[in-house]
């Protein structure tokens, strides 16, 4: 499956009732892609649109695979929000490494996808939790690996950054 990840402010399929779609404006871009693509399964996802990247990576796992999303005890403590948030059926529930997903991300959803994979590598010890995430979903086989996403692409990602925050700190 190629699962497409919105950016900053984004939306979901349903948002705007058809529309005016985040992926492709006045044309259904994920319609059009599956149409067009029949042997792959074309998924589109819908994380906060103004969350951190780290809040939304863990969204997305729980999207693709299903489950009640938990972004970690200490994490959560730490950003002063709810360490549960909302419960997806998946998806994609067999998604694993026997499974792998290619994820494109538009704007601040490629960093969103990238961030999934260094999760899905490390389950947060890169960023010092000490709580695994995921430790609510069962894996088979090897466990969480990078093999369970098969590629990332991006589309005017900002991986050096944005301006924006310098422009929105004028208002603070």
């Amino acid at each position: 499956p190629i699962i497409l990840v919105h950016g900053f402010g984004g939306w979901s399929r349903d948002t705007m009732k058809g529309l005016f779609w985040y992926w492709g404006g006045m044309n259904d871009l994920a319609s059009d892609l599956q149409k067009n693509c029949p042997d792959n399964k074309i998924l589109t996802a819908s994380v906060g649109p103004f969350s951190s990247v780290w809040d939304r990576a863990v969204e997305l796992f729980y999207q693709i695979k299903g489950g009640t999303v938990d972004y970690g005890q200490e994490h959560s403590d730490r950003h002063g929000h709810s360490r549960y948030g909302r419960t997806y059926p998946g998806l994609y529930p067999e998604w694993d490494a026997e499974h792998p997903v290619h994820l494109v991300g538009h704007s601040m959803g490629g960093l969103t996808a990238r961030a999934l994979v260094q999760m899905l590598k490390d389950r947060g010890s890169s960023r010092g939790e000490k709580d695994p995430l995921f430790s609510n979903v069962e894996s088979s086989g090897a466990g969480f690996s990078t093999a369970w996403v098969k590629s990332v692409v991006t589309v005017s990602t900002p991986h050096d950054g944005s301006p924006m925050v310098d422009e929105l700190d004028q208002f603070t």
